[in-house]
């Protein structure tokens, strides 16, 4: 398995509070939410099977931080330079897919999200079943849901609808940015 890890946002609702900055690379609690994010992976996989996709705006933010790192994760730039002409999360899974010649399983995960538990179980259910899993999460706050994910599953756990940012959410049910793909 291989892991794809989604850097490549241009946090344009934090520019306020955090500037011209990558928001993967903001420090929480004394890590970035980068290392949170990779925590949960390493724990079962190697750095030189992760990938971190960023973009050419801020691709010497996560330069600097990869040479402050004692591990040496595999990093693209997809080339975009604003929000408005970036790939997107699809489009960075190909560009990362096509540039590293990926012919395995993947885990892919938002790099803007802190993770503090491991995401093996995830990764081997993927595997042993040779299925598709998303992570996901009981979510009952109403404003919340409206800038997520939101999905119904049915009684044997799959997903059978999915809406992103619904104006009018008709579950609490909310997929966190894990897929793990066979």
């Amino acid at each position: 398995m291989k892991t794809i890890v989604l850097a490549a946002g241009y946090g344009t609702r934090l520019q306020p509070a955090i500037g011209d900055f990558p928001k993967s690379l903001v420090e929480v609690g004394g890590d970035t939410i980068l290392d949170y994010v990779l925590q949960s992976v390493s724990e079962f996989q190697a750095p030189e099977d992760i990938a971190i996709v960023s973009n050419a705006r801020y691709f010497n933010h996560f330069v600097d931080w990869l040479q402050s790192s004692d591990k040496q994760y595999q990093l693209l730039n997809d080339g975009s330079t604003d929000a408005e002409s970036r790939l997107g999360a699809i489009g960075d899974i190909a560009f990362a897919i096509d540039q590293l010649e990926i012919d395995d399983d993947l885990l892919i995960v938002a790099s803007d999200n802190i993770i503090q538990f491991s995401l093996e179980g995830l990764a081997s259910a993927c595997v042993e079943r040779g299925k598709p899993h998303v992570g996901i999460y009981h979510n009952p706050d109403l404003q919340d849901q409206k800038r997520r994910g939101v999905l119904n599953v049915d009684a044997a756990g799959r997903v059978t609808t999915f809406e992103e940012k619904p104006q009018n959410p008709q579950s609490t049910w909310a997929a966190s940015p894990l897929y793990a793909l066979p």
